[in-house]
């Protein structure tokens, strides 16, 4: 272990007296890396409460949370139904709706699916990503507690029941704390790495060289 250490550094610095970690890409990014994070690491990310609540006042937006469904839904496969699929949609409806089929022996008569029965609370992008775009829009047109549709989706048709609807909400801090510390301290450490550069910026005297439009050569713009 000794003799490994002591070959490590000698290669290390006849490499620093070549130069090579100058023209190293991989070298010049790792420790541009580490700079960034010493910009960081001195500094104190523990934030107020207050902070916290500000920081969520500025970017309610960010955090909002969105509606959410729970529901009921029998599915109809054009795949294994055909052209048949809605009409037999219609039908189950209509046996739901004036009694002649309970409500526990309707499963039976949908096709089978991968989608859990009943889905709860999903939200707009969670419901689309299940049954293709536009679906949840559809879903929010019905009315609660009763069985309704066909909804069509990509795979087929649907009879949906709404059990349970709640409005998106701007949430309280207590709630999603965790949430906004994460991206409190996302963005301060990238300010702070900012900060760094301007001020590292500053101590240099920049000079970049444009090629001229229409024709060879350069121009020089000297920047400090």
């Amino acid at each position: 272990m000794v003799e490994d250490h002591i070959q490590e550094e000698a290669f290390y610095r006849e490499a620093l007296k070549l130069g090579l970690d100058r023209d190293d890409t991989i070298v010049r990014r790792r420790m541009r890396q580490k700079m960034e994070f010493l910009s960081a690491s001195d500094k104190p990310l523990a934030p107020a409460d207050g902070d916290l609540q500000a920081f969520l006042d500025q970017n309610l937006e960010k955090f909002a949370l969105a509606p959410e469904l729970s529901f009921r839904q029998l599915y109809f496969s054009k795949e294994r139904r055909g052209e048949t699929a809605r009409a037999d949609a219609s039908r189950v409806l209509e046996e739901l709706t004036d009694g002649t089929l309970a409500d526990g022996d309707a499963g039976a008569r949908g096709d089978p699916s991968l989608w859990p029965e009943p889905i709860l609370l999903a939200t707009p992008n969670e419901i689309d990503g299940n049954f293709g775009d536009g679906f949840a829009s559809r879903l929010w047109e019905i009315r609660d507690g009763r069985w309704a549709g066909p909804v069509e989706s990509q795979f087929g048709f649907h009879l949906v029941r709404i059990n349970e609807r709640r409005a998106g909400r701007n949430p309280e801090l207590a709630e999603i704390r965790a949430d906004v510390e994460r991206e409190w301290k996302f963005l301060r450490r990238k300010e702070l790495r900012q900060n760094l550069y301007r001020e590292l910026r500053d101590r240099y005297d920049v000079t970049i060289q444009w090629p001229e439009k229409g024709g060879e050569g350069s121009k020089m713009d000297t920047r400090k």
